[in-house]
């Protein structure tokens, strides 16, 4: 209902962030075969086993920070392309064993 009610008021949605562009999966991994290499050779002259790797994972919670889309009338959109609003450094990181 709610995409229903934008368009009947000619709301459109933009991003003012922008994203980057995603990589084909023969990108990735093109981009993937050297590193695997090095790592196992890394593997492979230090000695190390599975028992003594392990996963990590960093995340961050961004706050007071703007929005990064809005929606703004059709004949208005024009006023906010290529806008980008300041991105909120401040944040809480934390990091994720297993």
């Amino acid at each position: 209902w709610l995409a229903d009610t934008l368009k009947r008021y000619d709301f459109s949605h933009i991003n003012l962030h922008g994203k980057a562009d995603d990589l084909s999966d023969e990108a990735v991994e093109a981009l993937m075969v050297p590193w695997r290499r090095d790592l196992q050779e890394l593997i492979e002259d230090n000695g190390i086993t599975a028992g003594t790797m392990y996963k990590a994972d960093q995340t961050g919670l961004f706050y007071q920070t703007l929005p990064n889309s809005l929606y703004v009338k059709e004949i208005e959109k024009k006023k906010y392309a290529g806008t980008k609003g300041m991105k909120g450094k401040i944040r809480v990181t934390g990091m994720i064993c297993t």
